[in-house]
């Protein structure tokens, strides 16, 4: 898919959050949440249709019922803020495997904790950790990371030596080692690449 495609499946997206979430909770009237002036809000809205961009229409309606049902202030007038709204949304749709690595995967990876991952062969479960917690690792949980590397390493190390001697992969091992390259793929992509918005 070229630039000028993706930028256009992009368009159509934002619009359609536009119109199944934003504009239908903005004709109940809601507020923007509290402490926050309309100028900031609205670009609050804007930058919540470039990372919804990809979601289905079943999930914006379906996110646009939460919000409805869920308001916020003290007369429960008011748009959620946008972290409960962004939160919400990966829970109704999680990113698949083939989303594009967020801002936040870029930054790590591009880091110095990035490049050590990827130089010393636990970019994949960096990788992991970031994508199920969607925050900048702890030291602990980085020595954590590490111990799950040193096991995967062990892992792959069994599964080259069954597959010298002919043993076929079992359906647990073929699927561990597919997820285990997606992660390590979108490490290398987030290195090397600019973050799309996420989803």
């Amino acid at each position: 898919m070229d630039s000028a495609e993706q930028a256009a499946r992009q368009a159509a997206g934002e619009a359609k959050v536009r119109a199944l979430l934003i504009d239908r909770v903005d004709r109940l009237a809601v507020l923007p949440p509290k402490g926050v002036t309309i100028g900031r809000w609205e670009e609050a809205k804007t930058e919540i249709s470039q990372r919804l961009w990809r979601m289905s229409e079943r999930g914006l309606s379906a996110l646009a019922e939460f919000v409805e049902d869920n308001p916020a202030g003290d007369d429960k007038n008011r748009w959620p803020v946008a972290k409960i709204i962004l939160d919400e949304a990966r829970r109704i749709e999680p990113p698949g495997d083939d989303a594009p690595p967020s801002a936040l995967m870029c930054k790590i990876f591009t880091s110095q904790l990035g490049r050590d991952a990827l130089e010393g062969g636990w970019a994949a479960e960096l990788m992991e950790r970031v994508t199920t917690d969607r925050r900048w690792p702890s030291e602990y949980a980085v020595r954590g990371i590490k111990e799950s590397a040193a096991e995967s390493k062990r892992r792959l190390q069994f599964i080259e030596e069954a597959k010298v001697r002919g043993d076929d992969l079992t359906p647990q091992q073929a699927g561990w080692l597919s997820k285990r390259s997606k992660f390590l793929a979108k490490a290398e992509l987030a290195a090397g690449a600019k973050a799309e918005v996420p989803a």
